[in-house]
C-alpha cells in the first residue's frame, strides 16, 4: 500500500511540472541553418576565425577539433564556430515576439572543441543591444557542455532582439559550439533544466525546460541505455542515486551523466536469447508464447509478463575460476536494461534478491563478501552466475543483461581471450549435442524441432567479447523464421531430396571441433588459473589452438558445401525437400548467417561467423 502511495505522489508531482512553450525557433538546430542569422561566414570549413556551421561533430569541419556530439542527444546538430576576433559580431541572432510586462527565462548550452587550461571562450548575451545576464564560459574539457540560465523582464517591449557574441578576442583557443537555446515565460514559477550525457536519458520528468511552483519537490529519475552505467548527477546535484528529489525553491539545472561499462570482462546477453524461460501457463505452447514475447519495442528485446504469457527468463553467465577460487574475484557488477510496462517484475542474481527495476533498469554491484552467494559451482573451468527475471506479477520489455567482473590476479587480455574461446566451445558443444540438430543433418525421419538448440547456441556464442561477427538482427530474424515454420517432421520425400547434400559430414566435423576446443580450453584454464604462463604452457596452448583451428576450418568447409547444395533445393518453387532444406539453412544461422533475398535466393554471409572466429583465433597465439 505504501508503494502505491509513493507512485501516486510521484505522478501528481510530474503533472505539476509545465513544459512552457519555447519562443526560440530552431534552438536545437535540428532544422539546419534556418531560423537565425549570423555575422560570421557560414561555411563547412572552420579553419579560419569568424566562421560557423550547423553540423554533427566539430571534427568534421576542422582537422584539429575534438570529436563529440551535440547536447540534445549526442547524435543531432549544433552550431559550431571558430570564434571571431570582432567582439561585436553575433555568432547567433534572433528577434523574438514577447508579451509586455512579462518575466522570461533565457538559456543556452555551450562547449569548446579545442581544450585549454589557460583560456576559456567567453560568450555574452545582448538583449536589444544591452548586455544581459552573466557571461558564459566554455568548460575546460572539450565536449563538456555548460549552461547559462538567467531571467529577463520585458517591460513595455513586444519584441526583443537577442544576440550571442564571442568576447574572447583571440584567434587561439577560441573555438566553441552552441546548442539548445531556449526562452520561456516563467509565470511566477521556477525553471528546471534537465539533460543527459551520451548513454542515457532523464526518464522523469523528461529532458528540456520545465516550470514548477516555488517549493515544489520534483522527482528526477535517470535511465541508462544498454552498455552504460549511471555515473551521477551533474549541475547543482552531486547525488549518486538514479532517483533523487529536487527542491524547486529556485531555478535548477540537472544533468544525468553516464559512462560506458569499463571492466576487465563484460559479457552481454540480448534479451531475445535467454538460456531458460518459463511460461505463465504451463499448458501453453512454448513456441507460441516465445513468438508473442519477441514482439518487443526494443531491438532484440523480449516482453515478459502475463500479457504475452512469458513469466520468467534466466540468463547464465560464465565467470572464470582462478586458482584461489571465489576469493580471486574482487567484484561483480550486474546490469539489466529494459522498460517497465507495469510494476511487479523482479530480478534474482544468484541467490540474492529481489532486485527491483528503477526506470526499467537494475544495477547491482557485489564486493568479495557478497560474491559467494551469487555463483554456482560446476565441473567446468568457470562458475556460473544466473540472472533470473520474474515477471509473474508485472510486465517488463527487457532489452539486455550484462555481467562484468574483476579478477585482479589474471591479466585482462588473457582473461578476455579465455572468454572468447570458452563461449565458442560451449556453443559448438551445445549445438553438436542437440538431438534435433543431429537428426536434421543425418536426415533422420521424425527429427525433433531444432529451434531451441539454435537459440541456445546463439545465447552462448554471444558471450564472446572480441571474436564476434554475428549480425544479431539478422540472426534474430532467422530464429523467428525458424520458429514460425516449426517443421518437426519431414516425410520421406523431403528427406530423400536432400540425399545429394553430404550433411552427415557436418555432424562428424562438429564432434571433432567440440572435442579439440574442449581440450584447448581445459589447458588454457589450467595455465591461466595462477595468472602466469610458463613456456611449456605456452607451447601446449599454441599446439592445442592450432588443432582447434584446423577442425574449425574443416567444419566451416563442410557447412558451406552443404549450404550450397541446400540453396539449390530451397530455390526450387514447390520442389520436394524445400521445407527441409530451408530448415537446415536456418539451423546453420549461428555459424553461417544465411540470408534469403526478396527473390527467394539464399546467400552466404561473407565472412561467416565461423570464418571470423577462425581469423580471430589466428591472432590469439601466445608469444
Amino acid at each position: 500500500m505504501r508503494v502505491s502511495a509513493i507512485l501516486l505522489i510521484q505522478c501528481l508531482i510530474a503533472w505539476c511540472g509545465v513544459a512552457s512553450a519555447d519562443l526560440i525557433a530552431n534552438g536545437g538546430f535540428e532544422s539546419g541553418p534556418g531560423g537565425f542569422s549570423t555575422d560570421y561566414e557560414y561555411t563547412s570549413d572552420l579553419t579560419s576565425s569568424g566562421t560557423v556551421v550547423v553540423g554533427y561533430d566539430p571534427c568534421d569541419h576542422h582537422p584539429l577539433a575534438a570529436s563529440y556530439g551535440d547536447h540534445t542527444s549526442g547524435r543531432g546538430r549544433m552550431l559550431i564556430a571558430n570564434g571571431s576576433t570582432d567582439g561585436s559580431a553575433a555568432v547567433w541572432e534572433q528577434t523574438v515576439s514577447v508579451a509586455p510586462n512579462t518575466e522570461y527565462a533565457f538559456y543556452y548550452w555551450l562547449s569548446t572543441w579545442t581544450p585549454s587550461t589557460s583560456q576559456q571562450t567567453q560568450i555574452r548575451c545582448l538583449f536589444d543591444g544591452v548586455r544581459t545576464g552573466p557571461a558564459g564560459f566554455t568548460p575546460s574539457d572539450a565536449g563538456d557542455w555548460g549552461v547559462v540560465l538567467f531571467r529577463w523582464k520585458s517591460g513595455a517591449a513586444s519584441q526583443v532582439n537577442i544576440r550571442l557574441v564571442d568576447r574572447t578576442g583571440t584567434i587561439e583557443n577560441n573555438d566553441f559550439a552552441l546548442d539548445d537555446i531556449g526562452m520561456l515565460a516563467t509565470a511566477g514559477n521556477n525553471v528546471l533544466l534537465t539533460s543527459s550525457s551520451l548513454g542515457g536519458s532523464v526518464e522523469s520528468p523528461g529532458e528540456g525546460a520545465f516550470l514548477y511552483g516555488p517549493g515544489e519537490m520534483v522527482a528526477l529519475e535517470a535511465k541508462c541505455q544498454p552498455g552504460y552505467e549511471f555515473a551521477g548527477w551533474a549541475g547543482e546535484f552531486s547525488d549518486p542515486g538514479v532517483r533523487i528529489w529536487a527542491d524547486m525553491s529556485v531555478d535548477r539545472v540537472a544533468t544525468a551523466v553516464f559512462h560506458k561499462l569499463d571492466y576487465p570482462v563484460t559479457i552481454k546477453a540480448s534479451a531475445t536469447l535467454p538460456n531458460e524461460f518459463s511460461t505463465c501457463d504451463e499448458s501453453a505452447d512454448r513456441l507460441d508464447v516465445l513468438l508473442a514475447a519477441l514482439e518487443s519495442g526494443t531491438p532484440n528485446g523480449l516482453v515478459l509478463g502475463e500479457r504475452r504469457g512469458l513469466c520468467g527468463a534466466t540468463y547464465r553467465f560464465p565467470v572464470f575460476r582462478p586458482a584461489t577460487g571465489i576469493r580471486g574475484i574482487s567484484r561483480i557488477v550486474v546490469n539489466v536494461y529494459g522498460t517497465t510496462v507495469s510494476s511487479g517484475s523482479t530480478v534474482w542474481i544468484g541467490g540474492t534478491g529481489p532486485h527491483r527495476p528503477i526506470a526499467g533498469n537494475v544495477h547491482s554491484s557485489f564486493r568479495p563478501d557478497g560474491i559467494p552467494g551469487l555463483l554456482e559451482d560446476s565441473q567446468e573451468p568457470v562458475y556460473w552466475l544466473p540472472v533470473r527475471i520474474n515477471a509473474a506479477t508485472g510486465n517488463w520489455d527487457l532489452a539486455a543483461a550484462y555481467v562484468s567482473y574483476e579478477c585482479p590476479g589474471i591479466p585482462q587480455t588473457l582473461l578476455r581471450r579465455f572468454h572468447d574461446h570458452f563461449s565458442v566451445v560451449r556453443a559448438i558443444e551445445r549445438y553438436a549435442s542437440d538431438q534435433g540438430i543431429r537428426d536434421l543433418y543425418s536426415r533422420v525421419p521424425g527429427a525433433q524441432p531444432v529451434w531451441q538448440g539454435v537459440m541456445q547456441v546463439l545465447a552462448l556464442a554471444e558471450d564472446s567479447a572480441e571474436v564476434d561477427g554475428v549480425d544479431r538482427a539478422a540472426v534474430a530474424s532467422g530464429l523467428r523464421e525458424l520458429i514460425e515454420r516449426r517443421p518437426s517432421v519431414f516425410d520421406s520425400g523431403d528427406l530423400s531430396a536432400l540425399a545429394e547434400c553430404d550433411s552427415a559430414e557436418v555432424v562428424a566435423c562438429l564432434d571433432r571441433a567440440a572435442s579439440s576446443g574442449r581440450s584447448h580450453v581445459a589447458v588454457y584454464a589450467n595455465a591461466l588459473a595462477d595468472g602466469i604462463l610458463s613456456s611449456d604452457e605456452v607451447y601446449a596452448l599454441n599446439a592445442g589452438l592450432a588443432q582447434w583451428r584446423t577442425d574449425l576450418v574443416a567444419l566451416e568447409a563442410a557447412m558451406a558445401n552443404t549450404f550450397d547444395s541446400l540453396c539449390k533445393i530451397a530455390s526450387m518453387p514447390g520442389g520436394a525437400g524445400r521445407l527441409a532444406a530451408e530448415t537446415m539453412i536456418l539451423a546453420m544461422s549461428p555459424w553461417l548467417a544465411g540470408r534469403q533475398g526478396q527473390s527467394g535466393q539464399w546467400t552466404l554471409a561473407d565472412p561467416t561467423y565461423l570464418g571470423q572466429v577462425i581469423d580471430g583465433l589466428g591472432q590469439f597465439e601466445t608469444p
